[in-house]
């Protein structure tokens, strides 16, 4: 029943920041100590989007294959629903759940949702 209560929640929209970096940061080899993110990055309109349109962007950046992502989609939105907030309007992790990313340096899924927020936003 729990399970089916998370799942209900994927039907919502959220969000999340977007800061823009300026030209000549982009461009640096190295970042100062102790940067002041303020002054490198510049605050844009937040990027607002379906969870589920999330689920096709993160299935197409894995398969690249937009003829069938709706059974793809939904499975990494029920895998996802043990580690994403999605009660949260912001797009965030489960407070102490970071330890349940799969790969063992924890980047790979990391990498997945950040490559489906880069398609949202591209296609935006």
């Amino acid at each position: 029943m729990f399970g089916l209560l998370r799942a209900a929640r994927l039907f919502g929209s959220k969000n999340i920041e977007v800061y823009e970096m300026k030209q000549n940061t982009v461009k640096k080899k190295r970042l100062g100590n102790n940067p002041q993110w303020n002054n490198l990055a510049k605050k844009q309109s937040a990027l607002t989007f379906s969870v589920m349109d999330f689920a096709h962007a993160v299935i197409k950046a894995d398969l690249l294959d937009s003829q069938n992502w709706i059974l793809p989609g939904i499975g990494f939105l029920l895998n996802m629903t043990c580690v994403i907030d999605f009660s949260s309007p912001n797009l965030r992790l489960i407070q102490g759940k970071r330890q349940n990313l799969s790969d063992f340096v924890r980047t790979g899924t990391c990498g997945r949702i950040g490559q489906g927020l880069a398609i949202l936003f591209a296609e935006q």
